[in-house]
This record gives structure tokens, sequence and C-alpha cells, in this order.
């Protein structure tokens, strides 16, 4: 499976947003990154994670 992360910057810290072309995967705070990885790795398995914008308009909606 192929992911997109996504930094946004927020006042009360950075949020992580992954998702895929179908669907938003995980959400969580830039402190918690590892907690993310590791839940991502139980729920999905083998998972390639590259760093950029998510597909859609998700960052965008969170960023508002």
């Amino acid at each position: 499976m192929n992911v997109v992360l996504e930094r946004i910057p927020s006042p009360i810290g950075t949020i992580l947003l992954v998702s895929d072309s179908e669907a938003l995967r995980a959400l969580d705070f830039e402190d918690h990154e590892e907690r993310l990885r590791g839940q991502l790795r139980r729920h999905y398995g083998g998972f390639v994670l590259t760093e950029g914008r998510a597909a859609g308009d998700a960052g965008r909606r969170i960023a508002a």
C-alpha cells in the first residue's frame, strides 16, 4: 500500500495526515508519529510512506 504523509501546522501542534488515493487512513499529532506508524503497520501490514500533499482536499480542510 502506498500512502502519503502530510504535515499540517496548527496552533496546537503539527497534525499528521496519512491518506492514499481512496481515503484518509490516519490522523495524529507529530509528537505521536511513532505510534501512528505502528498503528499503520498493525492495520495495513506493509506500506510505503511518502511525505507530500494528501490527495483530495483533506489537508486543506484541516488547515482551514
